[in-house]
């Protein structure tokens, strides 16, 4: 008990101590991590040639609104974005555009699926596979 009374004068300097330490291991992190990165990069890039970004193709611009873009399936539609109208119609809430990804997947798989019908025969039946051509030699 004596000496937990000797200690609990000198608790009251914790605060200063932690508020001056912790800024310091803040800065310390920033310095090695940002020195390690660049170390890093020169070591790891240090067979590439200089000038090379400027011999990779430059990227395409984004088209402006009111242009024409194409959509998947070729058509034209005006707007600038290929499924049509601008942007600001996109929904807005995490719920609003959750429900349109699984309409346009629900869209593709039951375009899928009618695919996948014309394939078959009208009375709803499989197509009917080829018959094997018949041999030269004849049956054995």
């Amino acid at each position: 008990m004596g000496a937990m009374s000797k200690v609990m004068p000198l608790l009251s300097f914790g605060m200063l101590i932690t508020a001056a330490v912790v800024p310091l291991a803040a800065g310390l992190y920033l310095v090695t991590t940002t020195t390690w990165t660049a170390c890093e990069r020169a070591l790891l890039h240090r067979d590439r040639k200089p000038g090379r970004e400027a011999d990779r193709k430059p990227e395409p611009q984004p088209e402006r609104a009111g242009e024409r873009a194409k959509g998947a399936d070729g058509a034209e539609r005006a707007g600038g974005t290929p499924s049509g109208g601008a942007r600001k119609g996109a929904p807005r809430t995490r719920a609003a555009r959750r429900q349109a990804a699984r309409a346009r997947a629900n869209a593709a798989a039951r375009a899928d699926r009618a695919g996948k019908r014309a394939d078959r025969e009208p009375d709803g039946g499989p197509a009917a596979a080829p018959e094997p051509a018949a041999s030269a030699s004849g049956p054995s």
